[in-house]
């Protein structure tokens, strides 16, 4: 299953376009955030522009930056590796960072001097299609019936695969829905991931969105406004 590293940040509302290499983001339908998206192969360099904000080096520049970060994949869970440059003071959880760390989901990374946040989230996209050549005669992990040419899998990234028929062949008898029984890999016990998406946002995303669904539009306000200066 591919997999990146999303950092989200906080305390930016808006700049997206000053700084390289920062999305906006979906969180539910209509809730919208900035993020850094690490690319996913060698070591990027996070440092801070001209205005502040944090971004990835530019090619050339990486010997300044405090912090270098690369993805790695160790057992279940996906995690960075950070270095930080000799007198370089970054925080992680609110403490002073080691000089060499490894940063994992749900970590909060804040550079020296910088006002914002860094929220480390994992964006997955499920494999999923029919079983690889290589896997003609296996065994599903779940139900241990023979994976067919013409069935459906889902693939976990420790490479076993489970049945996962598609929506149209759920009203047949013999459809299999193997992964969406199991929700854990059967034999690496990683959840299962069988949408894109996130499995897990920052709070202040919720909080940010609560916010805004509590605030009443912008017409409804001005006429607010009119109403209490007639009165």
């Amino acid at each position: 299953m591919p997999q990146e590293f999303h950092l989200a940040i906080e305390g930016l509302q808006s700049h997206v376009d000053a700084c390289p290499g920062l999305r906006a983001g979906k969180q539910r339908q209509s809730d919208s955030f900035q993020k850094l998206v690490l690319p996913s192969d060698g070591v990027s360099y996070l440092e801070m522009d001209d205005n502040g904000l944090p971004v990835f080096s530019a090619p050339g520049s990486a010997s300044t930056a405090p912090v270098a970060l690369e993805a790695l994949q160790t057992g279940q869970r996906p995690v960075l590796a950070m270095v930080s440059q000799a007198g370089a003071a970054p925080r992680v959880n609110g403490a002073s960072a080691p000089p060499a760390t490894v940063l994992w989901e749900k970590d909060v990374l804040q550079l020296p001097g910088c006002a914002y946040l860094l929220h480390v989230c994992v964006f997955s996209v499920p494999e999923i299609g029919p079983p690889r050549p290589d896997e003609a005669g296996e065994l599903c992990a779940y139900c241990k019936t023979e994976l067919l040419p013409d069935s459906t899998v889902y693939r976990c990234q420790c490479g076993k695969s489970m049945h996962l028929e598609e929506e149209a062949e759920e009203s047949s008898e013999d459809a299999l829905q193997c992964a969406r029984l199991a929700g854990r890999c059967i034999t690496c016990n990683r959840p299962l991931m069988l949408v894109r998406g996130y499995g897990y946002l920052p709070p202040f995303l919720d909080r940010a969105a609560s916010h805004r669904r509590r605030r009443p539009p912008r017409s409804r306000r001005r006429a607010r406004v009119a109403e209490d200066q007639r009165l």
